[in-house]
């Protein structure tokens, strides 16, 4: 989701990825100045919880035994899934 100043401007979750911001009262058209836009990005379970150990980029399901990896299905650093906002966010402005 997307904020704007600290209210809700609006959901970006979805394709096409794309927020079009209504023009804001009382001017029609945001004010001239310092504005906070904040993205709220949310995930799984999958980084916290998951088989972190496991080197298979491809596992098509987890339990047990996803937990019991060794050879070279160990690995002793973090395997983290990419989740989140994975490019910058671009912003254009209208005239």
């Amino acid at each position: 989701s997307v904020d704007l100043d600290g209210q809700l401007a609006g959901k970006i979750a979805f394709a096409p990825f794309q927020l079009h911001l209504p023009p804001l009262p009382p001017l029609g058209v945001l004010s001239a100045g310092k504005h906070e836009l904040a993205i709220t990005a949310y995930g799984n379970r999958h980084n916290a919880f998951g088989p972190l150990h496991h080197t298979s980029d491809h596992l098509t399901w987890i339990g047990p035994d996803t937990w019991r990896s060794t050879g070279t299905s160990w690995s002793y650093g973090y395997k983290l899934s990419p989740m989140g906002i994975l490019a910058p966010p671009i912003l254009y402005a209208e005239r």
